[in-house]
């Protein structure tokens, strides 16, 4: 059996790939996302998004921030061999805005709770 470490180290491309595939489809063929879930008004990129290149033995990096970012220069990155490594989603449906982050590496999603008026200083849930 693997040291999850080990299997961490190995396998942590994957999810580096599914990012990579998720932006290809948010940009291409949302009704294909629509197939699984029919509610979905909307998925799009959110305010950050992360690339990163590890060939040759050199890690490049590229971060894109912003509302209304241009994400020409993360396609740049991909023809250069990169793959995305962190990614803010917008998930729209008819009831419902949602915000997240993803992150490839570890697969791990973090929710930002929709702000709602008179829910304390804080304004979250």
């Amino acid at each position: 059996m693997l040291d999850i470490a080990v299997a961490y180290n190995r396998y942590k491309f994957l999810g580096n790939e599914f990012l990579t595939w998720l932006w290809f489809i948010i940009e291409t063929d949302q009704n294909r996302l629509r197939q699984y879930d029919p509610d979905l008004v909307s998925l799009n990129i959110g305010s950050r998004m992360v690339l990163e290149n590890t060939r040759n033995n050199a890690k490049e990096t590229v971060t894109i921030k912003g509302q209304d970012a241009d994400l020409e220069e993360g396609l740049l990155a991909l023809k250069k061999g990169s793959v995305v490594t962190e990614i803010h989603l917008s998930y729209k449906t008819g009831r419902s805005n949602t915000a997240t982050n993803l992150s490839g590496a570890s697969q791990h999603l973090q929710p930002q709770l929709p702000w709602r008026p008179g829910c304390g200083n804080a304004g979250r849930f």
